[in-house]
This record gives C-alpha cells, sequence and structure tokens, in this order.
C-alpha cells in the first residue's frame, strides 16, 4: 500500500527515531527497491542493515563549534549573559561533557542557577546535573540519563550485562573485555556501538581502546552496582591489569620496548583505577605487585612523582610483605627518588634494600650495592662509587637468566671508572654495555651507553669521535620519541660546543634539555652533572652562554 501511494515521485522519506521500530527496516527496504525515485533519511542510534544503506554517523562538535552551541543555549538561558571573559571555563564543560550536544544543551540550561565553576565541579556526576530540558521536548530528551535509558532500553539482557561491566573501563581492548566478561565479548560489543553505547577506535588505529562517553559509564556503573556484580568486575578488572603490568616491566626492556610503552600509557587511567581498587580493598600485596612493576615505565613516561607516590602507599600499607617483593619494591622506590634528586629519599630506601638484601639472593645483592654506589657518586665520593658499582657488576655476571641486568651493571661500572679516572677501562665497559643492549633489542639504553661512551671520550680529547657517538644516539632517541634521552644527548652535545669554541650553542642546547627535563620532572644523572660542572662550569654567567640560553628557552626546537 505504501509503495503503491509513493509509486514513481521523486520523494524524501524522514523516519525519525528508527531504533524504536528497527524491525520494520525491511519495509523500507522494500519502499527502495520498488520505488526508484524515493530517497530515505534515518535517524537511527542503530544501523538498518539495508544493502542501499549509508551511514552517516553524528560525531560529537569539535571545540569551536561544541563552544558556539553552549554560549547559545546559554544565553537562551539566562538572557544579557556575556562568557567572553570566561570562554576558559566554557572549553572545560565543552570538554567535559565530550562535545555531545544534547549534554551541551543541558549543561548550558544549567547557567540559569549555576556560575561556570560550579558547574564544572558538578560534572563530575553527570547524571545529577544535566537535567532540565524542555517540557515541549520529548521526555527522553530531557535529561541525560533518560537519552542513555531509552537506548540501553532496547538491548538484549546480555548486552546490558556487558555495558555494566564495561562501565569499570577507562577504555578497553577486546583481551581487557574478554577477562572481565568471561566469554567473548564482541557480539555484545556491537550490540553496544550499535546502540551508540560504545564508541569503536578507528580501524587502523594500533593501540586502538573502545570507549563510553562519561555520562554513559556514569549510568553503566549505576546499574552495576544494583546487580549486585560490581565486586566481583572491578577485581576481574584490576587483576588483568596487574597482570598487563607485570608483562610490560619485563617488555619495555627488550625488542618491541616502545610498543610496549605505548601500550602501558594507553591504560594508564585502567591502571590507576587496578591500584585504586587494590588499596581501597586492602590487597596490598596486589598494590606493591602493581606499583614495583610500573617503576620504570614512570620513568620514561614522565611520572616520578605519582609512581612514588604509589610506591610509598604500597610499601606503607605491607608491612609482612614477600621479603623479594619488598626489596624489588625499594628498588623501584629509590631510583624514582634518586632520578629527582632526592637522595635523602634514595638512601632509606637504599638502607632498607640493604637489610633486605642480607637475607635475600644475588638479585637483592647487587641492586643493594648499584643503588648505594649511585647515591656515593651523587656525593661525588667516586673511589668508594667506583668499588661499590665494580662489587655489583661482579655479583651481576654470576646471575643466569638475567642478561639486562648483566648489561646495567657493565653500564654502570663504566660510570664508576669514568669518575675514578680509568678511562680506558670505562670505554670497555661502555662499548660492551652498548653491544648488550643492542643484543637484547633495548634501544633506550643502547643510547645511554652511547652517551657514556662519548663522554669517555672526550675526557680522552676525542671530540670528533664523541660528536660521532653522540649523532648516533640522537639518531635513536629520535626515532623512539624519548625525551629524557633526548635531553642527555643534547647535554652531550652542549659539553662538545663547549669544548670547541662554541659557548652560545652550548648555551642553547642545554637551555633545550632543561626545558625538556622540566617536562618530565627529572634531574640530570650525576654522572652527567660532574661532567657539566667541568665542561660548562667556566662558562655559566658569560654573557655569550647566557644569550644562547635565552634562545634556546625563547625557542625550544632540537637543532
Amino acid at each position: 500500500m505504501v509503495c503503491a501511494a509513493i509509486g514513481d515521485r521523486r520523494l524524501l522519506l524522514v523516519c525519525d527515531t528508527f531504533e524504536g521500530v528497527v524491525g520494520a527496516a525491511p519495509l523500507v527496504g522494500e519502499i527502495l527497491a520498488r520505488c526508484p525515485g524515493t530517497s530515505v533519511l534515518a535517524t537511527s542510534r542503530t544501523p538498518l542493515r539495508l544493502l542501499a544503506e549509508h551511514l552517516q554517523p553524528v560525531e560529537p562538535l569539535a571545540a569551536p563549534a561544541a563552544r558556539e552551541l553552549f554560549i547559545e543555549r546559554a544565553a537562551a538561558a539566562r538572557p544579557g549573559i556575556d562568557l567572553s571573559g570566561s570562554l576558559h571555563l566554557v572549553d572545560e564543560i565543552c570538554a567535559r561533557v565530550q562535545g555531545v550536544p544534547l549534554a551541551l544543551e543541558l549543561a548550558a540550561a544549567r547557567v540559569a542557577h549555576l556560575g561556570l565553576e560550579d558547574l564544572l565541579k558538578r560534572l563530575g556526576l553527570q547524571l545529577e546535573i544535566l537535567t532540565g530540558g524542555p517540557v515541549d521536548d520529548e521526555a527522553r530528551h530531557r535529561t541525560i540519563e533518560a537519552t542513555i535509558a531509552w537506548s540501553y532500553s532496547l538491548l538484549g539482557e546480555t548486552a546490558r550485562e556487558a555495558l555494566e561491566r564495561l562501565a569499570v573501563f577507562d577504555g578497553w581492548t577486546l583481551a581487557a573485555a574478554c577477562a572481565v566478561l568471561g566469554r567473548d565479548p564482541l557480539p555484545d560489543m556491537s550490540a553496544l556501538v550499535d546502540q551508540s553505547l560504545t564508541v569503536a577506535p578507528p580501524p587502523t588505529d594500533a593501540h586502538g581502546r573502545y570507549r563510553m562517553l562519561d555520562a554513559v559509564r556514569e549510568f553503566g556503573a549505576a546499574r552495576l552496582v544494583e546487580s549486585g556484580d560490581e565486586d566481583s568486575a572491578r577485581d576481574r578488572h584490576a587483576e588483568f591489569f596487574l597482570g598487563a603490568a607485570e608483562t610490560a616491566a619485563t617488555a619495555i626492556r627488550q625488542t618491541g620496548q616502545r610498543g610496549a610503552h605505548r601500550e602501558a600509557s594507553a591504560d594508564l587511567g585502567n591502571l590507576r583505577l587496578a591500584f585504586r581498587r587494590f588499596t581501597d580493598s586492602g590487597r596490598g600485596a596486589e598494590a606493591l605487585r602493581l606499583a614495583t612493576s610500573l617503576w620504570m615505565f614512570w620513568l620514561w613516561e614522565g611520572g616520578l612523582s605519582e609512581g612514588r607516590a604509589w610506591l610509598r602507599t604500597a610499601i606503607a600499607f605491607t608491612g609482612d610483605a614477600d621479603p623479594a617483593l619488598a626489596a624489588r619494591a625499594r628498588w623501584g622506590a629509590g631510583w624514582l627518588a634518586y632520578h629527582q634528586g632526592d637522595y635523602a629519599e634514595a638512601r632509606i630506601h637504599a638502607s632498607e634494600l640493604r637489610r633486605l638484601a642480607e637475607a635475600g639472593g644475588a638479585v637483592e645483592r647487587r641492586n643493594a650495592l648499584t643503588l648505594r654506589g649511585m647515591i656515593a657518586l651523587a656525593d661525588r665520593r667516586a673511589l668508594e662509587a667506583s668499588a661499590l658499582l665494580s662489587e655489583a657488576y661482579a655479583v651481576a655476571r654470576g646471575l643466569a637468566g638475567e642478561p639486562w641486568l648483566v648489561a646495567i651493571s657493565t653500564l654502570n661500572d663504566g660510570a664508576g671508572l669514568t669518575h675514578s679516572g680509568h678511562l680506558v677501562e670505562a670505554a670497555r665497559r661502555f662499548s660492551t654495555a652498548r653491544d648488550m643492549f643492542a643484543e637484547l633489542g633495548d634501544e633506550t639504553y643502547r643510547a645511554r651507553a652511547l652517551r657514556h661512551l662519548a663522554a669517555v671520550r672526550l675526557l680522552s680529547g676525542d671530540l670528533d669521535g664523541a660528536t660521532r657517538v653522540l649523532e648516533d644516539s640522537l639518531a635513536i632517541v629520535r626515532e623512539a620519541d624519548d625525551r629524557w634521552g633526548l635531553a642527555e644527548t643534547l647535554e652531550g652535545q652542549a659539553h662538545v660546543a663547549a669544548l670547541t669554541g662554541d659557548p652560545r650553542r652550548a648555551g642553547a642546547l642545554i637551555a633545550i634539555a632543561s626545558l625538556l627535563r622540566r617536562s618530565l620532572g627529572v634531574a640530570p644523572h650525576p654522572f652527567d652533572a660532574i661532567l657539566a660542572a667541568r665542561h660548562l662550569g667556566p662558562l655559566r654567567g658569560t654573557e655569550v652562554f647566557e644569550a644562547g640560553w635565552r634562545e634556546g628557552m625563547d625557542d625550544p626546537r632540537i637543532p
């Protein structure tokens, strides 16, 4: 009857909110097949799955359009309002509701009752604040919760359960979803994506994560609490990411380390949730395992302060931890403090690590000797530092199945030998360490070994050799996007510039390196700081060096 009524006429048939009658999709397909002059525009939260269908997803608004919509709707809610002096708050609100048009309109309506700062604070609970839509609009558009509930009501039982359990994530992969759901997540994930309750990653995104808008997560989390399954879901989530962190602890020291770091970085929100779950539920051993696994990740992430806070919390929380785990925790905590220049706290961890090593094995003894040796180097006690680091090197050489510890001990021994005046032997250590890290696939520390080798060549008067080695290091850190390694390499190049009579370039390079260090929250390693005092000390304060410094600070591009 419908097809007969349309006939051959050119017609645009608009079908709004089609998700409520999606079973009628075959009728639309029949109309398109029998009425060639007809086009159908259907708005729907789920695809119609017709051969002739061309999907046009409606994405959240980008920043300029989101700001414009918010200001327009705020002016309608509160005539005469002037937000021109508070655009930063407007942009924060738009970002907080993730550019969703309905959320923007509901948030803007609240300007009639709230200041922008109060509104922004209350957006932590979006379902409570994003209410009060027009009474002449459909009921499901008057609050953000009603809109989500409408889509939720269209799901099957297992998809509803999936939505609730997946609300524990801050973005997830299929593998992570499988761990929490306990089954293949793809059928339910497809339903959630089709109902616009979950956003799928781009097909070409190697580190893609499915995600929910914050309001959907809040809705799902509330339903999860009502279901009585919250503890189970959050425990499974935390245990999955504990395993991921322990895997990453090894992966970031070998071939593919940058990919492993990017994976961990993409899941940082989930790792934070897991740590909070362990501490909140009194699972101190798991909290300590998680914090300990990530200490080296924090070095390259630039989150040393957060990593230290995790370890302090976990160490204080767990008084009866396994001695080997407690020793690893002190080892990581000591290094994070050390690399921020907090040698007082590093000494506390070194002292505790030394005590634990007395009842531990060779690894604990090697770690305790190394941390003590590096603290001695920071105190400029070069001979004592060299003796401790050489002893740690000897212990490491006897370890079976610990090639990375042997390689790093070789590098550290070279550092001690350098500052105790044994340059030939130090150069051998650095060359050996470089080759060992290359074999392991650890490009981060291969570049560091090259920088140490360049330092020895500088001290030996081989400026050309030092320049070539630093260029090799620069190529590695640039390819890996290693900001810490870049800072150290630029500092090495600054030393070369100082010794070749170019104080202006030396100043510019040091300024750029300082900016990089500031962004990461790391202090110069004592190995490098000692050399900087020797090579750059006479130049600091001179007009030419300071002019270069200002240039570097004002234009922080890598030369």
